[in-house]
């Protein structure tokens, strides 16, 4: 009996339903923003005051966006046209904390 409790202990717990990715901008591994981007054109598309608005289409905002990932030994490095490209932006842009008032995200929308 605690043979079948132990396994199914493991199978339950210990081995993984699905796969999980960190929410990124990481091709390939874990494309969060190119997802968020893609889903939100689409909906901004479905507007009727979307056409004609002079906002830029898809393929000029996608070309903004994406990290590509160099693998040396353990150093891993990212480079790309993405905003979390290291070296891309500041990480502060990257988080707002209301609390704190720490991070520049709202700075960094109001500049771009």
């Amino acid at each position: 009996m605690k043979k079948i409790i132990g396994l199914s202990f493991l199978i339950v717990f210990l081995l993984p339903a699905s796969f999980v990715f960190p929410w990124g901008g990481v091709n390939y591994w874990c494309p969060t923003h190119q997802a968020i981007i893609s889903e939100a054109y689409k909906l901004l598309s479905k507007d009727p005051a979307f056409r004609g608005s002079g906002f830029l289409n898809f393929n000029s905002i996608f070309a903004h966006e994406g990290v590509d990932i160099r693998e040396s030994y353990l150093d891993f490095t990212g480079h790309g046209p993405g905003p979390d490209a290291e070296g891309a932006t500041l990480y502060s842009w990257h988080y707002y904390n209301p609390y704190t008032w720490k991070g520049f995200a709202p700075r960094a929308v109001r500049i771009h």
